[in-house]
């Protein structure tokens, strides 16, 4: 039986199992960015178009959603990844083929020595198991890194995921004040990195990882606007792996594909959502992931659905 979603505020469990949950839920989707793209694919793109619903067609009412910090989604913005790359050029990372650089793509390119969650990921994930003095390694090497760069979006969205954390720690154990304060901090801080860099795909899985954690559970006017955050930020990051998506393997495709029909069922929009899993069937037959998406597709709109990671971690 696979654990259930962590609940960052409300009532959390005391047990430990309420940290392992939370690891649980944020390593799933923080899979499909760091494990699911290679070394020599890029995780920005020149070209995050609107991605269209899996039947293909354009929706129009899928982006220019504000985030729950209240700011313009980049989805929204003149100058965001429907426009222009992070680095201002014109030539798409799909253009050229794989591992081989644009110009102007220095930016783009996201190889191991690169790579910030490589310097802190296994504290991180060690404290949301129980080890508090990992965990609070991993947020110094945050703080470290963003004393000699306060805009770091990577240092700052895994500080921030580290804070939402402790938010539900201490709401567990009765402390409020604690828990809203490092709620606060740390959604705030989340929002920040993803306003720094809006199409970094290490920003923008992280940020989603914990928010539909969060919103799954929280009451409806604190768990919408997080959950909104959630789809464009899965959007996005489709958009962004458009071009190579069907190259990624079954893992990322059907996480991916999965999370997006969880996020459009959480926020009430079941033609999306169906749209999804019937990708996963065209696309990932006599996988994991169809038989799941299947049992989905014949569950009642009112069943308590979750996706749970496949393929990452024991049940």
């Amino acid at each position: 039986m696979r654990r259930s979603m962590f609940q960052p505020c409300g009532n959390v469990s005391k047990t430990m199992d309420s940290k392992r949950r939370f690891g649980v839920a944020f390593v799933v989707f923080v899979a499909i960015a760091v494990l699911g793209l290679s070394g020599r694919q890029s995780l920005v793109s020149a070209h995050a178009e609107d991605p269209p619903p899996a039947n293909g067609k354009a929706d129009p009412g899928s982006r220019g959603d504000k985030d729950s910090a209240g700011d313009k989604d980049s989805a929204g913005d003149k100058d965001s990844a429907g426009d222009k790359d992070s680095a201002g050029d014109k030539d798409s990372a799909g253009d050229k083929p794989a591992g081989e650089k644009s110009s102007g793509e220095k930016k783009q390119s996201y190889d191991d020595t690169e790579r910030f969650d490589l310097e802190v990921r296994e504290d991180i994930f060690a404290g949301f198991e129980g080890d508090d003095d990992a965990l609070q390694r991993g947020m110094r090497k945050c703080d470290d890194m963003l004393k000699k760069n306060p805009k770091h979006a990577e240092a700052l969205v895994w500080r921030g995921a580290a804070k939402v954390f402790i938010s539900g720690n201490a709401f567990s154990k009765g402390d409020r004040r604690t828990g809203m304060k490092m709620w606060m901090e740390g959604l705030e801080e989340m929002n920040r990195a993803k306003k720094l860099e809006p199409d970094n795909v290490a920003v923008m899985i992280p940020r989603a990882a914990v928010m539909i954690s969060a919103g799954r559970n929280a009451p409806a006017f604190m768990g919408r606007p997080l959950l909104e955050a959630v789809r464009t930020d899965f959007e996005e990051t489709y958009a962004a792996q458009k071009k190579v998506f069907t190259t990624l393997g079954e893992h990322p495709q059907g996480e991916l594909r999965m999370g997006l029909a969880d996020v459009y069922r959480l926020l009430g929009e079941p033609e999306k959502s169906k749209a999804q899993l019937e990708a996963v069937l065209k696309e990932l037959p006599d996988t994991e992931y169809s038989k799941r998406a299947a049992k989905w597709l014949k569950a009642k709109p009112d069943a308590k659905l979750a996706h749970q990671c496949i393929g990452c971690h024991d049940a």
